[in-house]
């Protein structure tokens, strides 16, 4: 159909041309998305050697130019076929994304496929069932649907695609570089090298950039001297290619030597003027291995102080957090908005997401940590049962040890470590987001993913190595697409069709295609994953692709039970260098709002001290009556300095307490008198205005999923079939139980009850629990109010409902959190942010383009477009006289969705449709068409451009219609539901 000149690969032949031999017997069942399509081919035989290849053989696909090579649907192995779209969807190797949820999907989609196809042949046989008079017509049934290849297959296809691209993916690690390097090893990835190479492994080791990439990445059977091959392979790639050598390099070990130079710096000895840093957060960790537990109540305290000790903020980027902080207090109209209010809505993440930092310096930092130990090693870091928290002997021997490592954690001078990637609005104000490149937290981080790059529990040597070099490709080319301003609208990480693009982009149009794009540096020979654990032991890894028994023998020894999901649930490494500002209590994150309302019900509010505050900026503000101060630093007034301040730093608690006292006493009333009532109304109509307003009950769902992988960090508005999801699947709107401390009122209430009934009762042999009690009185109370219409009326006073497990755990956190008050006193200073006296230097930008080396590029072998250069034989003819009739196409404008004829010699014409098939149309009486040559050419006019890529739809799209989707099923998904029974 092209006309290419295809030739044999033997090298005796000497290229000789091949020619059509009869179709191939073989025809290959290709696995789809939805179901499985056949695919056949024809044999092409050498004339000369008698040598026959069938035409989807690797020898015969590369000699095709890229453009028609990608048009080949298929990844073909030794025994199964797989369609291209199957094999992309196993790339992205991230949490979820198991073959084994692969599997699951296919088989869904094959069988709805299959069943919609069965449904179609029934449909049509059954009229016929009803038309019949003398005989009912027998049927065939249809066939059973095709069974699916096992998940392990499905890891060897993808397995098999990675080392058909395995140059071009060592050749992009390869080519990334940074000033700011990082290193650190982890064992828990070589716990999945099974095979001949299990055990063998005992660091995987890698180095990463300030921007997240990662480098390198070895497994080694030891630290230390294992790795001088991995950084004499570093420096050479920084010579080779031009590069300036990195300025930091953060280490967990070896940072410096009493005896010249550290290990690391040796091991680097080409780049003179690395500075070799200890990274501060395995610092801190060497510190909490003299503690005495991790659970004692100021071990919190202690990592919080000895992080004060060693950083300071930024004043700028502090004061604009609190302003942001104060602007959401302020939309939420509480009135007067104290400092520690501000505070308590700051936490550590963004902290460390909007604020830079800085080390205090070698000096200041010894003596802070100094009197930090001597103050906690005293009778002042014992709790209140005697416990002290440190460890005398051992936490003196870690800090003599480490005294000498504090000069290895400062930052470099002059050098900024801080990078700009964008800004967000919070309360009204513009925060910068900032990305640090101090330290190894990335690494911690990139560990994480490394264990998921590698599926399932256990995987081969070739296939561990697949696995590892595609995940590092992969996890780069996002890093560096989070480094450069803008946004891409194409997500491809195949360099050899993008070069290719840009090749034909460049010949045709002038222009590259993708100015994103920039072509990876030749690969420089390093030794990468297992190759360079092998060249420890004098091994060597088995050339899979050239041998399809050793495939057949690595998918055979994969365990089904080995591919396991991994599971859904992101794991969160915590830095522990940044501090806990305070103790995580979702009872009392947003107690300084009155509209503010704990959440019992969110399992992710329990878990992330930053969900609460992030789900609070979407409560419904409360009316309110007081006016914002318009300076809060300013002196408050007189009524203001005359107010009770409450545990929550509100104004009014005493006449909340005047109120409570006077329904605790109705506690036994069977009813409330008119001046009763009028008593209770008087008491309300006294209450602060906060106290007045109505409580805003949180919804019993969770609005938005805002933490996680798979999860939509933000909402507006209404997404269209969600909403109508929520009223069906909740049911009918009852009364939850809420935490007393939802309402200061209620909360007063509850204190004074727990403060009557302090011990079970017992009478006639039948105990009473101390909960019981107050949960009768309050109820009591709670329909004394309830029934009265005047009170009802003419207040607002709102008694929810609790229940005995939300006022167990509020009563529990308010004693903690009273017993840790006692504990702190004289151990936090009155600012837990200490700022800086002088403003950090400025942070540096994004990159404006992606970084290109000026080393040798990377070479992509593209076989030259050919197509219509192979000869037209002439029935009769022997292939070597064949004479040579070429048609050259000239490209002509012609507008959208009409064919497009193309001259061919004799009295037909081809025409090219749109839709790419080839129509013949007999030209009218009177035409031309004399003449054994090509048709002359039309004239060439510029060729239009290729359209822009078109905008997937956004997440909240594909919400709505999967919600949709749902609706349309609700009563069959209801009914199978009600339809499972047990007799157990």
């Amino acid at each position: 159909m092209w006309l290419f000149p295809l030739v044999c690969v033997r090298p005796d032949c000497g290229k000789h041309r091949l020619t059509a031999a009869g179709l191939y017997r073989t025809v290959r069942k290709v696995l789809d998305i939805d179901g499985w399509y056949d695919l056949a081919t024809e044999y092409l035989e050498c004339k000369r050697c008698k040598k026959k290849y069938p035409a989807w053989n690797e020898d015969i696909l590369g000699q095709l130019d890229m453009g028609h090579r990608s048009q080949f649907p298929a990844l073909l192995t030794y025994r199964y076929s797989c369609d291209n779209r199957v094999v992309r969807m196993m790339r992205e190797r991230t949490l979820g994304n198991s073959v084994t949820q692969l599997y699951k999907k296919l088989m869904e989609q094959h069988s709805e496929a299959w069943t919609q196809r069965v449904l179609q042949y029934l449909t049509a046989c059954e009229p016929f069932t009803r038309s019949s008079l003398v005989q009912p017509p027998v049927f065939a049934e249809p066939p059973l649907l095709p069974a699916l290849p096992k998940p392990k297959w499905l890891l060897a296809v993808y397995a098999r695609d990675v080392l058909g691209r395995l140059d071009e993916v060592k050749a992009k690690i390869t080519s990334v570089f940074g000033c700011v390097l990082k290193m650190d090893s982890t064992k828990k990835v070589t716990k999945k090298l099974a095979g001949a190479a299990s055990g063998t492994a005992a660091w995987c080791t890698n180095v990463g950039n300030e921007h997240g990439q990662v480098l390198v990445s070895v497994l080694t059977a030891a630290e230390g001297h294992a790795l001088d091959p991995m950084a004499a392979g570093l420096m050479k790639r920084y010579r080779e290619a031009g590069e300036a050598s990195p300025k930091v390099m953060y280490v967990d070990r070896d940072c410096c030597s009493q005896h010249g130079q550290s290990q690391v710096k040796a091991m680097f000895s080409e780049w003179d003027e690395l500075e070799v840093r200890l990274d501060i957060w395995h610092f801190m960790r060497r510190f909490a291995a003299g503690v005495t537990t991790e659970a004692h109540p100021l071990y919190g305290i202690f990592m919080a102080r000895l992080s004060m000790s060693i950083f300071e903020w930024d004043p700028e980027d502090v004061a604009a957090l609190r302003r942001a902080k104060e602007g959401e207090l302020a939309a939420k109209k509480t009135g007067y908005i104290s400092e520690k209010a501000v505070r308590a809505r700051i936490n550590r993440r963004e902290l460390a997401l909007h604020c830079r930092r800085r080390t205090r310096g070698e000096e200041e930092t010894t003596i802070l940590i100094g009197k930090l130990i001597d103050q906690f090693d005293s009778a002042d870091g014992k709790d209140t049962l005697g416990v002290p928290l440190l460890n005398h002997e051992r936490i003196q021997q870690i800090w003599k040890e480490q005294r000498k490592h504090v000069q290895c954690i400062q930052d470099p001078e002059h050098f900024p470590l801080y990078i700009k990637k964008g800004t967000l609005k919070k309360g009204g104000v513009e925060l910068c987001c900032y990305r640090c490149a101090r330290g190894s937290t990335s690494l911690e981080s990139f560990h994480l993913h490394l264990n998921r790059f590698i599926p399932g529990t256990s995987a081969s040597d070739a296939h561990f190595q697949a696995y590892l070099l595609e995940g590092l490709m992969r996890w780069n080319d996002d890093r560096m697409e989070d480094a450069i301003k803008g946004v891409s609208s194409i997500r491809s990480y195949g360099s050899a069709m993008r070069e290719a693009v840009d090749q034909l982009s460049q010949r045709v149009f002038g222009k590259p295609w993708d100015e994103r794009y920039r072509p990876p540096g030749a690969y420089t020979g390093e030794l990468l994953g297992i190759e360079y654990l092998y060249s420890q032991t004098g091994k060597t890894l088995t050339p899979v692709l050239q041998n399809p028994e050793e495939e057949d023998r690595l998918v055979e020894e994969i365990d089904d039970q080995d591919l396991q999901d991994e599971g859904f649930e992101e794991d969160i490494t915590e830095d522990i260098t940044v501090p806990v500002l305070y103790e995580n209590d979702p009872c009392g994150d947003l107690a300084n709002s009155p509209s503010s309302v704990p959440q019992p019900q969110s399992p992710a509010s329990l878990a992330d001290p930053s969900t609460s505050s992030r789900e609070g900026q979407h409560l419904a503000p409360a009316p309110s009556v007081l006016s914002q101060p318009s300076d809060t630093g300013s002196s408050l007034s007189d009524e203001t300095q005359g107010a009770v301040i409450g545990p929550d730093g509100i104004a009014g608690w005493d006449k909340v307490q005047d109120l409570a006292g006077y329904l605790v006493g109705l506690r036994e009333a069977p009813y409330l008198t008119d001046l009763q009532v009028t008593e209770a109304i008087q008491l309300w109509t006294a209450l602060h205005d906060t106290d007045k307003q109505r409580v805003n009950y949180q919804p019993r769902h969770q609005p938005q999923l805002t933490h996680g992988r798979f999860k939509a960090p933000k909402r507006s508005g209404v997404t269209l079939g969600v909403e109508s999801v929520k009223r069906c699947l909740i049911g009918h709107p009852g009364g939850p139980a809420q935490w007393p401390s939802t309402s200061r009122l209620v909360e007063a209430i509850c204190t004074k009850l727990c403060a009557l009934h302090k011990s079970p009762t017992k009478k006639a042999g039948v105990c009473t629990p101390r909960w019981s009690k107050i949960l009768w009185d309050y109820h009591h109370i709670r329909e004394l109010v309830l029934n009265n219409r005047r009170l009802m009326d003419e207040t607002m006073i709102q008694l929810f409902e609790i229940n005995q497990k939300t006022l167990i755990q509020w009563f529990q956190r308010q004693q903690k959190k009273q017993e840790m008050s006692v504990l702190a006193q004289g151990l936090t200073p009155p600012d837990p942010i200490p700022v800086a006296d002088t403003q950090l230097p400025p942070p540096s930008e994004k990159l404006d383009e992606a970084a290109s080396t000026s080393g040798p590029k990377h070479t992509f072998i593209f076989p030259p477009n050919r197509e219509g250069q192979a000869p037209l034989l002439r029935p009769g003819q022997r292939p070597a006289a064949a004479t040579t009739m070429v048609c050259p196409i000239a490209p002509a404008p012609t507008a959208s969705g009409l064919v497009q004829p193309i001259s061919a010699p004799g009295s037909l014409s081809l025409v090219l449709n749109p839709d790419m098939t080839v129509s013949m149309v007999i030209p009218p009486s009177g035409a031309s068409t004399s003449g054994a040559g090509p048709a002359p050419p039309a004239p060439v006019s510029a060729a239009p451009e290729p359209p822009p890529l078109a905008p997937v739809p956004s997440y909240k799209w594909l919400l709505t219609v999967y919600s949709q989707d749902i609706l349309n099923r609700l009563d069959h998904i209801k009914a199978s539901i009600t339809s499972t029974y047990g007799s157990i």
